[in-house]
């Protein structure tokens, strides 16, 4: 990560890394009676009051807080003093051409990370997963899939998320990316690959995201895709079914009103 950059919430709202919610809020509240203009002796800076409630904002919230932990751990992670990077970008020996890979990803410079995977004599997940380190595998699948999910090359991000799920599924504990790549996974399977898939693979995507686990309003999402993608194969009977699981799954569901219309008596 750009270390200018990346704020430290936990500096900012005065406490340790492990402080509880309750220290959290507690702390708070106190650097907001510091900075309160009608308390401070001195003219509070907008900028650091700001500051404040991002960092509470953040740090209460315990999935955002899950995954600003990942990302710190990335930045204090360090592969090698700086005076010894311009060796590691330079080599030619596989396992700093890894390394290289990996230094580019955390210093936030993805687009050299992909530059050297292009260059390289094997798929990268395959190399990356020979040379690094588990968790520094974890990590680098994590920027890379969020950077190729950034551009809309789904299938690619997909396989990166994928390889975490599959790397952590198997650990009981220190799993750090494991719920954020779950939804990511999720989100792509659902709503950015099936929207471009013919209706056959449509359902097997749809199939995929279900064994990873649904929450209600997705089984109801799904069930509105499978429905889309029946009535495309003129599986009217089937898509009907599918529809009707739709609307009785979650009243919240949005876009069915074609459906509807289409499958007028199916359902």
């Amino acid at each position: 990560m750009n270390v200018d950059a990346f704020p430290d919430h936990y500096s900012i709202l005065e406490v340790e890394a492990n402080a509880s919610a309750q220290v959290v809020r507690r702390a708070f509240r106190r650097r907001l009676l510091q900075l309160h203009p009608d308390k401070s002796a001195t003219q509070t800076d907008p900028a650091l009051l700001d500051a404040v409630m991002h960092a509470f904002e953040i740090l209460s919230d315990a999935r955002r807080r899950e995954e600003y932990d990942r990302q710190r751990a990335i930045r204090e992670r360090t592969l090698a003093p700086l005076e010894t990077l311009p060796h590691v970008t330079e080599s030619g020996r596989p396992i700093d051409r890894a390394r290289a890979i990996f230094f580019f990803l955390i210093s936030e410079r993805p687009a050299e990370a992909l530059a050297r995977m292009e260059l390289l004599e094997e798929p990268p997940i395959v190399f990356l997963t020979r040379y690094l380190e588990e968790d520094e595998l974890i990590d680098a699948a994590f920027l890379i899939a969020e950077v190729r999910e950034k551009e809309g090359a789904y299938f690619a991000a997909l396989r990166w998320y994928q390889e975490i799920l599959r790397l952590e599924s198997r650990r009981r504990r220190h799993r750090p990316c494991f719920e954020e790549t779950r939804e990511r996974t999720k989100r792509i399977l659902i709503q950015r690959i099936t929207s471009e898939a013919d209706p056959r693979t449509t359902l097997e995507y749809l199939r995929r995201a279900e064994q990873i686990g649904l929450e209600r309003l997705e089984q109801g999402e799904v069930a509105k895709r499978r429905a889309e993608a029946y009535l495309e194969l003129d599986m009217k009977a089937e898509a009907g079914r599918q529809l009707r699981i739709a609307l009785d799954t979650s009243s919240q569901i949005k876009g069915t009103r074609k459906l509807r219309e289409r499958l007028e008596g199916y359902y």
